[in-house]
């Protein structure tokens, strides 16, 4: 018995050795946009400085080229709300700020919830829990994958509402140009090791 427990967990190490995990960060050429409507115009806000993190555990004999399969184990992203800019000035800015709470919750976060499973580049879902000025909601984002230089590639989008998020859409000019409530929440994410 004590041998057949000795070649089990030599195994069990060889099976750990051969499927080693990853770490992987969030590099410079990252973006969040998000987007939504006002009755003056439609508007654009994004953050270039995107931080994060996930854990990659490749399946099988993988080379050190593309495309790879595997499970992300682990992962998050997280923006700084002063990061997150306008086209339409400081004014649309703060307004923005206010909006979502900075002062109290200076971070938008995403914190995988699921383990996501890759056989290759195409279409994967991801899920998790996204907090927006406090408020914690679970969200699946559908993405399209792509492997490119080692790195991994996330890119795709997801329609929401700030009222899920308990956000008061802002308001200008005395309340005669209105916020519309429906938002689209961009991502470009390079995860690289």
């Amino acid at each position: 018995m004590k041998k057949f427990l000795s070649y089990l967990t030599l195994a069990m190490c060889a099976s750990f050795a051969a499927h080693p995990q990853a770490s992987y960060k969030i590099s410079s050429a990252s973006a969040i946009l998000i987007s939504g409507t006002s009755t003056l115009s439609d508007w654009t806000v994004r953050s270039k400085q995107v931080a994060g993190e996930m854990a990659f555990a490749p399946s099988g004999k993988v080379a050190q080229t593309d495309p790879q399969t595997g499970i992300i184990k682990t992962g998050k992203a997280v923006i700084e709300v002063a990061t997150i800019k306008s086209e339409k000035g400081e004014t649309m800015d703060n307004k923005m700020y206010s909006a979502l709470k900075k002062d109290t919750h200076p971070q938008i976060s995403f914190l995988l919830t699921q383990p996501v499973t890759i056989k290759g580049p195409g279409k994967v879902s991801v899920t998790g829990n996204v907090e927006i000025a406090g408020v914690i909601r679970p969200m699946t984002f559908d993405l399209n994958l792509t492997w490119a230089d080692n790195a991994l590639h996330l890119q795709g989008s997801r329609s929401t509402k700030l009222s899920e998020f308990e956000i008061e859409p802002p308001t200008a000019m005395f309340g005669q140009i209105e916020t519309g409530d429906d938002i689209t929440v961009e991502l470009d994410l390079f995860f690289v090791r």
